[in-house]
């Protein structure tokens, strides 16, 4: 895995995405590209994966856009949200709620297809 030193995931808010096919471990695949979500001092980087230990993904689940996660002081980061009815599929960024524990944050939410 190598990190590409001009690649930044803010760069990428804003943005849809027409396949997101969920999450697995720390790895998340949007469109053609797989990231990684790596802890770096108890908060959370997103890299572009390129390394052998990528996950397998199998068909595309949903249609997201990136957004940005920080609306309060206790949580700084970014979420996946469903453009069809705003269901949050992925939370990554760094939790401040306790103020003696920064924690890093990695919340894959799959729907529950028996109520959709």
């Amino acid at each position: 895995m190598t990190k590409s030193d001009d690649f930044d995931f803010e760069d990428l808010v804003g943005e849809e995405f027409d396949f997101f096919y969920g999450a697995s471990e720390r790895f998340f695949k949007l469109d053609d590209t797989i990231y990684e979500a790596i802890e770096d001092d108890d908060s959370m980087e997103v890299i572009i994966s390129e390394g052998p230990k990528q996950p397998t993904f199998g068909l595309p689940i949903a249609r997201v856009v990136l957004e940005r996660d920080d609306n309060d002081d206790e949580f700084v980061g970014y979420k996946l949200t469903d453009l069809h009815d705003e269901h949050c599929w992925l939370r990554i960024g760094t939790d401040y709620s306790a103020p003696w524990h920064v924690q890093a944050i990695f919340d894959y939410t799959p729907k529950d297809l028996d109520h959709v």
